[in-house]
C-alpha cells in the first residue's frame, strides 16, 4: 500500500523524533488508568508504557506546534461503514467488524495535522506494519491517509523500514534505544505501585 506524504506530515515525524515522554507526568495516569486490569507480565507494560508516552510526545509536539492545528479524528471518518470503533484504557483505536464483531485491527493513534490524517504508530523492533492491518487500510479506507513510525534507533535502517519508506512512510527516531526503554520501565515499575501488579 502506498501512503500519501505532505510535507506537514514529514515536519511533525521530525519533532516527534525530538520529542522524550515525562514519566513523571505519565505514569501518575497511567496507573489511575491501569487499576481495573488484571495483572500484566514485564512486555505488556513496556508495550502499554511505550504505546501511552507516544500518546503524549504527539501532545507535547501539538501544544509547542501550534501551527499545526493537531486534531483527534474518529476513524469512521477514514473508514467504510462496516466497521465499528471504541478505545482500550490508553486510548488504542480498536476496529470490529460489525457483522461479527470480530477484532480486526488495533491502531495506536489517528490524528489529523492541518486537516491532514495521520496514523502514527510506534515499535520498539524491526517489523513489518501487520498484514492484515494493511488489508484494513487497503480495503476499507475512503481517504488517503499518511502514516508515521516511531521507532528504536537500532531498527531505522532495516529492510522493512526501507520499504515502508518507500510507499511514502514516514519514520520517526524513538528517543532511546529498545533495551534502554526497557531498562528504564523495568526502574518504573520497582519504584512504583506498578510492582503491586505485576506477575512473577
Amino acid at each position: 500500500m502506498e501512503y500519501e506524504t505532505s510535507q506537514v506530515a514529514v515536519e511533525f515525524s521530525h519533532l516527534l523524533s525530538m520529542e522524550k515522554p515525562n514519566f513523571k507526568r505519565i505514569l501518575p495516569i497511567y496507573i489511575a488508568l491501569s487499576k481495573k486490569k488484571e495483572p500484566m507480565v514485564f512486555h505488556q507494560y513496556v508495550r502499554e508504557l511505550k504505546d501511552i508516552s507516544l500518546k503524549f510526545m504527539i501532545e507535547e509536539v501539538s501544544n509547542k506546534h501550534p501551527e499545526f492545528n493537531m486534531k483527534l479524528i474518529h476513524p469512521g471518518e477514514l473508514f467504510d461503514e462496516t466497521y465499528s470503533f471504541s478505545y482500550d484504557n490508553i486510548g488504542r483505536i480498536i476496529m470490529k467488524k460489525m457483522r461479527n464483531n470480530k477484532e480486526k485491527a488495533i491502531f495506536d493513534n489517528i490524528i489529523k495535522i492541518n486537516n491532514f490524517p495521520v496514523v502514527i504508530e510506534s515499535s520498539l523492533r524491526e517489523r513489518k506494519t501487520n498484514d492484515y492491518k494493511m488489508e484494513v487500510l487497503e480495503s476499507t479506507l475512503i481517504l488517503k491517509i499518511g502514516y508515521i513510525r516511531v521507532i528504536a534507533e537500532e531498527c531505522m535502517h532495516g529492510l522493512n523500514i526501507a520499504r515502508f519508506k518507500e510507499n511514502g512512510g514516514l519514520v520517526s527516531r524513538f528517543y532511546t534505544s529498545a533495551e534502554k526503554f526497557k531498562q528504564e520501565i523495568g526502574s518504573l515499575i520497582k519504584n512504583s505501585s506498578l510492582r503491586q501488579l505485576q506477575t512473577q
